[in-house]
């Protein structure tokens, strides 16, 4: 029976025009219950003219997917021509330009093809936003090379009715989206579990979508530490936390829908996810050396591009950058803008960043105060609490007090009012563009009656 099936395949190869490795890599991924006749054939076709398993049958549903198909040595990070010190040393950066860089055509009727299922499933209100995500997505095809970036985004809650009974439902919408326009993902309810460790180990650089709705858990897994970890992306309802060495973020974003309708979900069969899957795949396959040179080259510009972002942070953003560039050179400079937006006053000193934050609170808190004729001092933990719903982390606290001569320790009671109101003085120089960035993300993490006030 084997010998017979092995016949009848070898005649219908003759007959069915073979596909290239890149689309059998994705259409085996695609359950067979799911498949199109055409595709079955296709997969058989390929395999009789390459000799593989002919049995559609023993096909696993769980192939793990790789965003390209380059031997390992090729593509290890740790091996690439460019060491640490020429990343972070311009006098060493080889002569080459982003100017020099030429569009790629094909990668831009791609971007299309992404932003049509971005416009079919979300209303995205700022284009530089909309062209952030579809890059983002496509940018984990390159995570090999890049390293893995993370991606918060924070949406609303959605209305519980009839039609709806997931408060939740949104949420998952974007995630699942975004995982889609990958190469491969994983859609999740926590940042980190078994479940999520199992399936990154058996699925190389896949990209985890997570919504978290249940506790980080960090269970142990055989051969997690060998895991080729991709990149995530995390919709939140609730307020976004602020993760002590949280290098590898790229941005947090909010407010960037113009509504949080949830419309009909793509899934991972739809003839649009296939398409964007298939042909980035087949691109990322026959430009690999170029993409790997290009990543190299962007490294070593790290100083002349973006200066006051940190080399870890900058190299997680290094994909987007490469495709931006690839795609449109005016979309590559709203890509290096909004990076500085969002990442760019890494290099503001604790002090100052300290200070401005005060600079958010304290006319916030004093003006309450003042209403109830109340004596104008906020205690240590109030103010604690205030700065952390900032994003201030405890390091960040107990340093920048210390440096602003205010320590912690020695004042337990609290400060009063005008005593923060000098430092807040003696350090925030509103006319320094870093320190008006930042503010400006301090601003937007309030909400919009009090960031108004503000």
């Amino acid at each position: 029976m084997r010998s017979q099936r092995q016949t009848e395949i070898k005649e219908m190869n003759m007959t069915t025009q073979l596909i290239n490795e890149a689309t059998y890599n994705a259409f085996i991924t695609i359950p067979v219950d799911v498949r199109t006749a055409e595709m079955q054939e296709q997969i058989e076709a390929y395999e009789a003219h390459h000799n593989l398993n002919v049995d559609a049958e023993e096909h696993a549903p769980e192939a793990s997917v790789e965003p390209a198909v380059a031997p390992e040595e090729v593509v290890d990070t740790n091996t690439q021509p460019v060491s640490q010190d020429a990343a972070n040393d311009e006098s060493e950066a080889p002569e080459w330009t982003v100017e020099a860089v030429e569009q790629d055509a094909e990668l831009a009727e791609q971007m299309k093809l992404s932003l049509n299922v971005l416009d079919d499933q979300l209303s995205i209100a700022d284009q530089r936003y909309k062209h952030f995500l579809a890059l983002a997505a496509k940018a984990t095809c390159l995570v090999k090379w890049t390293g893995p970036f993370i991606l918060d985004v924070r949406v609303g809650e959605s209305v519980i009715n009839e039609n709806n009974q997931d408060k939740h439902a949104f949420a998952k919408h974007v995630a699942n989206t975004l995982g889609l326009l990958s190469f491969n993902h994983l859609l999740a309810e926590s940042l980190l579990n078994k479940e999520i460790k199992e399936y990154q180990v058996k699925n190389k650089y896949v990209t985890i979508c997570s919504v978290p709705l249940q506790a980080k858990r960090d269970s142990a897994v055989a051969k997690y530490d060998e895991a080729k970890k991709g990149c995530q992306f995390v919709v939140h309802t609730q307020a976004m936390k602020y993760e002590h060495n949280d290098d590898l973020n790229i941005a947090k974003l909010e407010n960037i829908f113009n509504s949080e309708e949830i419309k009909e979900s793509y899934k991972e069969t739809s003839t649009p996810i296939l398409r964007v899957r298939l042909t980035q795949q087949e691109w990322v396959e026959k430009h690999e050396e170029r993409l790997v040179e290009l990543v190299a080259q962007f490294n070593t510009q790290h100083k002349a591009i973006a200066p006051k972002v940190k080399a870890e942070t900058f190299k997680a953003w290094s994909g987007i950058l490469v495709l931006a560039l690839l795609w449109d050179k005016a979309i590559y400079a709203d890509m290096v803008k909004l990076m500085n937006e969002h990442v760019g006053v890494q290099g503001l000193e604790v002090k100052v960043k300290l200070a401005c934050a005060l600079s958010v609170v304290v006319p916030e808190y004093q003006a309450f105060v003042q209403r109830f004729n109340a004596e104008e001092h906020i205690t240590t933990v109030v103010l604690k609490n205030l700065l952390k719903g900032l994003g201030l982390k405890d390091h960040e606290l107990t340093e920048g007090f210390t440096k602003l001569g205010l320590q912690l320790g020695k004042n337990l009671g609290g400060f009063g009012l005008s005593t923060l109101t000098n430092k807040i003085v003696e350090n925030v120089d509103y006319q320094d563009t870093d320190v008006q960035k930042y503010l400006n993300n301090l601003r937007s993490k309030l909400v919009p009656e009090v960031a108004k006030a503000a």
